[in-house]
């Protein structure tokens, strides 16, 4: 958690990354409000990207689809490099930021805090395919594509992270995992342990 200083300097920049729908969005709304910083969402920030660009509303599941993977990365890019100018601001990454080093770079060199909140593989998988099986997983058997997918990206973030949020056993409500992603973060200022 930023230090009263920290607060004071308005500073800090806590990014949230993780695999799609670890709760990136909930907990980073909910962080940012307890700690009276903005919040950012690299999705939002993509899509008013493009539509600002092109003049057309389209989620980021149909930029990536219609646009291809090339196109939505280096609107990933500078989706990254607008929110690297806000301070005090808490962020949602991408599910897939771990696949852009060029956007992880761009993190990293503004000083952001990177968070990986972590999930059970098999919780993540009902969430996603809930609302229609994303184009990176349009394989032949999307399960076993997401197992793929999930122990890759998992490995990314924990290399890439300054600290990990483990997943509760059962799950929990985003108030009690905000309440647990602010003592981690006080802990790894003071140089404690996850």
């Amino acid at each position: 958690m930023p230090s009263d200083s920290e607060k004071r300097n308005d500073k800090f920049f806590i990014l949230l990354c993780g695999i799609k729908h670890s709760g990136k969005s909930s907990c980073g709304k909910a962080l940012a409000a307890m700690l009276g910083a903005a919040f950012a969402d690299s999705d939002e920030e993509i899509e008013t990207l493009y539509r600002r660009e092109y003049g057309a509303e389209k989620t980021c599941r149909d930029i990536f689809r219609e646009k291809g993977e090339a196109f939505f990365k280096d609107l990933e890019c500078r989706a990254a490099a607008l929110i690297s100018e806000r301070r005090p601001v808490v962020a949602a990454a991408g599910g897939g930021l771990c696949d852009n080093p060029p956007a992880v770079s761009i993190y990293k060199a503004a000083g952001a805090f990177f968070v990986f909140l972590d999930e059970p593989q098999t919780r993540l998988y009902e969430r996603i395919v809930k609302s229609g099986v994303p184009p990176f997983l349009e394989s032949g058997d999307p399960e076993a594509a997401f197992g793929r997918l999930y122990e890759r990206r998992r490995r990314l973030y924990r290399e890439t992270a300054d600290a990990t949020l483990e997943a509760a056993e059962n799950g929990e409500p985003v108030c009690r995992r905000t309440e647990r992603l602010a003592d981690l973060l006080k802990k790894s200022r003071n140089g404690g342990t996850s």
